[in-house]
Formats: structure tokens, sequence, C-alpha cells
């Protein structure tokens, strides 16, 4: 069932101004351990029906892993019958390491490069936004009074930049689509973290767009 969100205490600043803000709520629901208020200043003369925004973080299903390219199996060599010759040459022998040398370790598994992007309920610690997220009502969508939702997939490297912002799905098309990516592109996060390491980090974030729909409201 949806959470039911209410409008945030902002303690110090006057009501009219409080009613003036865009509230975007990022909530992390049960898959994650924080709740982010974001707002936006409302454009200039900004009307008393403002319209609201609401930002979700979604649970992700299964992780999302780069894997490298491994060479496949060398082909099969046929046995090639040795023509008939002179006895071979005997193998010559050993010669002795020079001293002090030593094998070279193979690489630690701790050291390998991790390259999966987990989902939030796979990870230990979880991101948090460094900075205010502030998408903006698109001017054209405001005048209309249109509404809509929009969901992004992030992929968040274990650095906590955003390397990449996909539109998965969005209602009506075409229309907040690009609020949302820039908003969320430009984003910076804390790492993500997994067994004590940053690791990457894969989140499907929701978006909605609600626009006061009273007859007459902000004419």
């Amino acid at each position: 069932m949806r959470e039911r969100f209410e409008e945030p205490a902002l303690p110090g600043l006057p009501r009219a101004v409080r009613r003036a803000l865009v509230a975007v709520w990022i909530s992390l629901g049960l898959h994650a351990a924080v709740i982010v208020l974001v707002q936006v200043a409302p454009p200039a003369g900004g009307r008393a029906d403002q319209p609201t925004i609401e930002v979700r973080l979604m649970p992700a299903s299964e992780p999302v892993s780069v894997h490298e390219t491994v060479a496949g199996p060398a082909p099969e060599e046929r046995p090639v019958a040795a023509a008939a010759g002179p006895a071979p040459t005997p193998p010559p022998l050993p010669v002795p390491a020079a001293p002090g040398a030593a094998a070279v370790p193979a690489l630690a598994v701790d050291s390998a490069v991790d390259l999966t992007y987990y989902t939030a309920r796979e990870l230990d610690v979880q991101p948090r936004a460094l900075q205010d997220i502030q998408p903006t009502y698109p001017p054209e969508a405001d005048r209309l009074r249109q509404s809509g939702t929009v969901r992004l997939e992030l992929k968040i490297e274990a650095d906590g930049r955003v390397s990449d912002v996909s539109v998965v799905g969005a209602d009506p098309p075409d229309v907040f689509d690009e609020s949302a990516r820039a908003a969320f592109a430009a984003a910076r996060f804390s790492p993500a973290q997994k067994n004590g390491r940053p690791v990457r980090m894969r989140m499907l974030v929701e978006v909605s767009y609600v626009r006061d729909q009273r007859p007459g409201a902000g004419d």
C-alpha cells in the first residue's frame, strides 16, 4: 500500500513561505534507512497553488553485473603423425632460479574490482544524497495544469557519481522526462558499501509531478 506523505514542518519559516515552496520527498521505504526532504524554489511571481513533485526510491530487482569478456577454450588440436627422422635431442637441464627470486602471488579477491551494480537491499550502507535534488516543474506542463509520473533507473558508481540515468517509464511520455533525468544526472551520493567496501549501486526512482487541478486556480 502506498505511503501517505504529509507536508513537513519547517520551523522558522513563515506560513506563507512554506506554502510557496514545492516539497520534493525522497522516500527510501523499507529497503533503505533515510528520508530526505528536498525543496524547490517556486518560479518568479509564485502563486499559492504551486505544483508538487514527489520522489520515491523503489526497490530494484536483481543486481546487474558487468562481466569482463572471457576468452573461449582453445580449438582442439588433432594429433599429427610424426615423420620418421633422427632421434630427438634430449631436453636441456633446468636452470636454478636466481637467489631471492619469488613467485608473484595472485591478486587477492578483496583487491579485485567489483563490477556489480547492487540493489538497495543487498547493501550494508545505503547511499545518501550529498546535495538537494531539485527537479523543476516544466513551465508548459505547469501552464496546462498537467500531472504525471516518471520512473528512472540510476547507476551510481562506487565514488557516488551517477554514471547513467535511464527513463524506464513515463506517463504522459516526453513531458516530465527531461526534468527528472537532468535533476538526478547532476546528483552526487555518498558511496554505497558492502562488506566494508564502496560498491556500485542500481536504484529505481519514481518522480510524481502533481498539479493543482482546481478550476481557476492560479488564473
